[in-house]
């Protein structure tokens, strides 16, 4: 058996890479339980988290370390970076940043513009994401983003880095 065995899984993202979208498909064809980390906090969830949970924490969990090594950590979650290119993140998002609920306090000047905020918020988390992440899959598509994600998380199961799942 491989040395790291997971129990759930977690995607993390820029907002609008798809993470609940995703999230929710791929908890529903692998029977699994989905939590949407954004609006349920974690500690007062009354359901005892084992095995088979999906989470898709907001894009700004990268901030917190904590919230990182709790996934990783206690909750035994393989963490997946579902990665999109700045250009398709400014065409998701768009003028939406409030709206959408992207953290906006990291930017350190207030009167600038969506494609500067935009562009700041994305080089600014980029690397957190890879640097936390176990696997990274590209979603840029977003036609073929599920059955890319799918096909990830079957092979990591198939090569037995899941457990009681």
């Amino acid at each position: 058996m491989h040395m790291n065995t997971f129990r759930n899984i977690c995607f993390i993202g820029m907002p609008s890479a798809g993470k609940s979208h995703i999230g929710r498909q791929i908890a529903m064809k692998r029977l699994m339980t989905f939590v949407d980390t954004d609006k349920i906090i974690i500690n007062k969830y009354n359901m005892k988290l084992l095995n088979n949970h999906v989470f898709s924490p907001g894009g700004s969990v990268i901030y917190n370390d904590k919230s990182i090594k709790h996934f990783k950590r206690d909750l035994k979650c393989r963490v997946y970076y579902l990665h999109i290119s700045f250009d398709e993140y400014k065409e998701r998002v768009g003028d939406m940043l409030i709206e959408r609920g992207v953290v906006l306090a990291s930017i350190p000047y207030h009167n600038t513009s969506v494609d500067s905020a935009l562009k700041y918020i994305y080089e600014e988390r980029l690397d957190l994401y890879y640097n936390n992440a176990d696997s990274i899959i590209n979603v840029e598509d977003k036609e073929g983003s599920f059955e890319r994600v799918y096909e990830q998380i079957n092979e990591d199961y198939s090569s037995n880095l899941f457990r009681n799942c």
